[in-house]
């Protein structure tokens, strides 16, 4: 996705609309959207993949259930920034300003209780403490972020 001079605040909003008018569109082929959506009842729009299902529910809210989830398309999507969604998980890095050896140390510390071989591995790996946080943010945040959310920074 690109557009001459836009700025990653566009490009964002951008990333939101297509997602959105996507979902919608099975909508607006089966008719009226304003006719659906008056009658405030679900109306189940489509399977995606066998096991995604998009409701339009009270208006133009989108449901999405994934894998017994639900998850909302409305927009605003969230953003947040890498630092912090890593700080919600309890790591804080700005803790640790440039020293990779207490950053590694004090990770694996707080990462003990997935007790998993491969991440002292793979954080022992790392070359810098942006390296490292991106690792601890692909093991611990990634797989928690269920709703539709914009990573910063």
């Amino acid at each position: 996705m690109y557009e001459a001079y836009s700025d990653y605040e566009s490009m964002m909003n951008m990333a939101e609309d297509i997602v959105t008018r996507c979902a919608l569109g099975p909508l607006q082929l089966m008719g009226n959207l304003e006719l659906i959506t008056r009658f405030l009842v679900p109306l189940l729009v489509f399977h995606f993949l066998s096991y995604l299902t998009l409701t339009l529910i009270e208006g133009i809210k989108l449901y999405a259930l994934l894998q017994g989830v639900e998850i909302c398309l409305e927009r605003p999507w969230r953003r947040e920034t890498m630092h912090n969604l890593v700080k919600e998980a309890g790591i804080d890095f700005k803790n640790f300003g440039d020293d990779l050896n207490a950053a590694k140390e004090h990770d694996i510390k707080q990462l003990i209780f997935l007790v998993m071989i491969w991440i002292r591995v793979q954080l022992k790996q790392c070359s810098s403490v942006g390296h490292l946080h991106n690792e601890v943010f692909e093991m611990v945040v990634e797989p928690k972020l269920l709703q539709p959310t914009i990573v910063l920074e």
